[in-house]
């Protein structure tokens, strides 16, 4: 799925969240909540990672190929352990 369709999606979903699509590392990224670069593998990784990260209820899928976002958030394993945290800069400064 084209990742200007996916980030516009996720943009009306949670309009607070800083989230982007790197060219060069093929992720998705955001910061949470608490100030952390998060990155995502794919459009669905991503829409799990925002679940988490936001406690926000998912709406419908964003892609058309994973039955995850169809299940509901909460009821797959297909993602534990995924997600990479990266520190940052402490932007308040």
């Amino acid at each position: 799925m084209d990742p200007e369709v996916v980030l516009a999606v996720v943009r009306v979903r949670h309009p607070r969240v800083v989230c982007w699509y790197g060219r060069f590392t093929g992720s998705y990224w955001f910061l949470s909540a608490d100030r952390q670069l998060v990155e995502a593998l794919d459009e669905d990784e991503l829409v799990w990672l925002l679940e988490v990260h936001f406690r926000s209820r998912v709406v419908g899928p964003v892609s058309g190929r994973s039955g995850f976002l169809r299940r509901g958030v909460g009821q797959s394993s297909a993602f534990a352990g995924r997600g990479r945290r990266v520190d940052v800069w402490d932007a308040s400064c």
